[in-house]
């Protein structure tokens, strides 16, 4: 299932963008991204506990090793979605601005709490 919340659309300004949005997220599901990273977060906390013996080093390892998946999957999603937009003639151009603003909004989210943080050391 794919579930468009009102801060979603708020965010995609536009049809383009809604339907760019969609077409990466039915991107995921076409490809089973979310299975495997099921299938592989129990195979790497099995390796970090058998590695590390649990505890925080095998979660702080669990999480780096995971980490390239998440950046091969959002890219493979990303192709497919403009793949799909093409497709259907659809603009990308709402997408990318979509993406552009989620940086930016993450970019912000960041610096504050870099701010917080130093301002309390």
């Amino acid at each position: 299932f794919v579930f468009g919340v009102r801060g979603l659309i708020a965010e995609a300004e536009s049809g383009d963008g809604m339907a760019g949005v969609i077409a990466h997220e039915m991107a995921h599901i076409d490809h089973r991204h979310g299975m495997q990273a099921v299938v592989r977060g129990y195979g790497l906390a099995l390796l970090a506990d058998m590695m590390f013996g649990g505890g925080a080093m095998g979660n702080v390892s669990q999480v780096a090793m995971s980490m390239s998946y998440s950046r091969d999957a959002e890219h493979a999603a990303d192709v497919a979605g403009l793949q799909t937009l093409s497709r259907a003639g659809v603009d990308s151009d709402g997408l990318a601005r979509f993406f552009e603003r989620l940086r930016e909004k993450e970019s912000e989210s960041r610096d504050r709490k870099s701010t917080r943080l130093n301002s309390s050391h």
